[in-house]
């Protein structure tokens, strides 16, 4: 099992992992929260935010890594090109 984010460590029971992830599942994900902001939200409400704490222990960081190079940041790139 890949687990690309997990703080149930530290945080316990209340804890959050998400496994098998991918960038494609991560793209697909931002492109249905934009796509839903655009289409339901008036213009001066359309903002998506990606908050990433740079937890490299649980995996939570959008900076480049050795696995995937900058392939999260340019999926963010193209998915935010497409609806600027």
């Amino acid at each position: 099992m890949f687990i690309a984010s997990d703080n149930t460590p530290r945080r316990g029971i209340e804890g959050i992992a998400c496994v098998n992830t991918s960038i494609d599942s991560f793209k697909l994900a931002l492109d249905t929260l934009c796509s839903y902001t655009k289409e339901n939200l008036s213009s001066n409400l359309q903002y998506v935010f990606l908050n990433a704490w740079n937890e490299w222990g649980e995996g939570c960081h959008l900076e480049p890594d050795v696995a995937h190079g900058r392939k999260y940041l340019q999926a963010i790139y193209e998915i935010s090109k497409k609806y600027a």
